[in-house]
């Protein structure tokens, strides 16, 4: 079964990838972002790293006078133009994530 494991910065998915490796890993690259595949037994594994915040809240609409929240869940980058960056780490997220369908769960480490 192929699962995918997204690690919180690129120094971690490198070392997860050399560490869960049964024999030789391989380094692809998407947008700039590397990513591992790897053989864990009958897996194959895909380590994607993250960096920042990939998520955040924002406020859907202005609003004056006492605090209203009606906040919905969007990307950093939409939110903030300094978390530009974090937009090629989600991207590759996604893509990479198109190799282990379906995707039935999630298991945080």
């Amino acid at each position: 079964m192929n699962k995918l494991i997204i690690a919180e910065k690129p120094s971690v998915a490198l070392r997860l990838a050399s560490s869960l490796a049964e024999g030789e890993y391989k380094r692809y690259s998407f947008g700039g972002v590397s990513y591992y595949e790897l053989r864990n037994g009958s897996d194959i594994l895909y380590v994607v790293a993250a960096a920042g915040h990939l998520f955040t809240i924002r406020q859907k609409e202005g609003s004056k006078g006492f605090p209203i929240f009606d906040v919905e869940w969007v990307p950093s980058y939409l939110a903030n133009r300094k978390a530009y960056f974090t937009k090629r780490y989600l991207d590759s997220i996604v893509e990479i994530r198109q190799k282990v369908q379906p995707f039935h769960k999630c298991m945080r480490l």
